[in-house]
């Protein structure tokens, strides 16, 4: 199903089935990505305020990336705008990728607190672990990160904070509805190997079980 948002801009949704090919690539890419010990951290400790992960504005448009990753998985029914035009202030999410739920989104009052928040599929800490603690702060690639269509997800803000920085040995999404644990293990290594980031060896292990669940 094809979305747009309000500015006639082309979004989509994330679809939980992995056919076997994008399986079979998934695995090529996995082997391609750095193995580590499960205990294995950086010598610099991860500190989020220190990073530049502002919203990236969309050229052309009035909106950020958020606003355009809220829309894409909202029902057009129903939307409702903040003053501004484009800062979704109420909407339904169809369905919660990790839960399988329908979710309303109500802007609150003081724009901190969301029923619904974006996710970093890879979350800002694991990249950090992974290998973005070599990342000049002042660079190009946290910012890169951050806004990557590709690593955000709109969920209920119960389930991102149960979520939080875990890896995929850590925490699989619970939507027995539509299995969205090929889908979401899948995104998580092309994300890795976008940014050249490594994987735990017990990470390594679940993925590629994941997987191969998949494509036999």
């Amino acid at each position: 199903m094809e979305v747009f948002d309000r500015h006639g801009l082309l979004v989509t949704r994330f679809s939980p089935e992995v056919c076997p090919d994008e399986a079979e690539a998934a695995l090529g890419l996995l082997m391609s990505l750095k193995v580590r010990r499960d205990d294995w951290k950086p010598v610099v400790s991860y500190q989020r305020p220190a990073l530049p992960l502002k919203w990236a504005r969309i050229a052309g448009t009035s909106m950020d990336v958020k606003d355009v990753m809220l829309a894409r998985q909202m029902n057009w029914e129903g939307r409702v705008y903040d003053s501004d035009g484009f800062t979704l202030k109420h909407a339904v999410l169809a369905e919660d990728m990790y839960t399988g739920l329908s979710m309303v989104f109500e802007q609150a009052a003081d724009r901190s607190e969301f029923q619904i928040q974006l996710d970093h599929l890879v979350s800002l800490s694991d990249a950090f672990t992974s290998g973005g603690w070599r990342w000049k702060p002042s660079g190009y690639n946290w910012p890169r990160f951050a806004n990557d269509a590709g690593n955000l997800i709109a969920v209920s803000r119960v389930v991102n904070a149960a979520k939080g920085d875990k890896n995929a040995a850590q925490w699989q999404p619970g939507n027995m509805v539509n299995d969205f644990r090929r889908r979401f293990v899948v995104l998580q290594v092309q994300v890795k190997a976008r940014y050249k980031l490594s994987v735990t060896q017990s990470e390594s292990a679940v993925i590629r079980q994941v997987l191969t669940s998949s494509v036999s």
